[in-house]
């Protein structure tokens, strides 16, 4: 998985991996090595739980398309300062193919779930549990 600037770090398998608190409010940008349909980085189960490690807690998620996802601290940021990056995001996006939602989700690390999020709008989202096997 690979965070800000495309710089290709791994952090998945670093122990120590340290991100600032202005790196948090700002976002680090979750992708595959590939970088192409990366968003789904965001479900798997191993990257949920080193995300909570590396936000202290729970984060929002912005989808800025099929291929990215950025993480933020929910503990820095607001909903409506996410809301107006990603419509920022979605109204500079050159392929409409690559728009996969005009949604901020939140992660609960104690519910161990995905809360779609729009204004004062909440509606649950399980997390979708892959089996890491296939």
């Amino acid at each position: 998985m690979y965070t800000p600037g495309y710089a290709g770090d791994d952090f998945m398998n670093v122990d120590s991996y340290f991100i600032s608190d202005k790196k948090k409010k700002e976002g680090i940008c979750l992708s595959v090595k590939g970088l192409t349909n990366g968003a789904v980085a965001v479900l798997y189960p191993e990257v949920i739980k080193k995300l909570v490690e590396l936000m202290d807690g729970d984060f929002y998620v912005v989808f800025s398309s099929v291929h990215e996802a950025l993480i933020h601290s929910s503990k820095l940021c607001s909903l409506e300062e996410l809301e107006n990056l990603l419509r920022t995001s979605n109204s500079r996006m050159t392929f409409q193919k690559e728009f996969l939602t005009d949604k901020v989700y939140y992660y609960c690390r104690e519910e161990d779930k995905f809360i779609m999020l729009q204004g004062s709008l909440k509606m649950l989202v399980t997390t979708i549990h892959m089996d890491e096997e296939n």
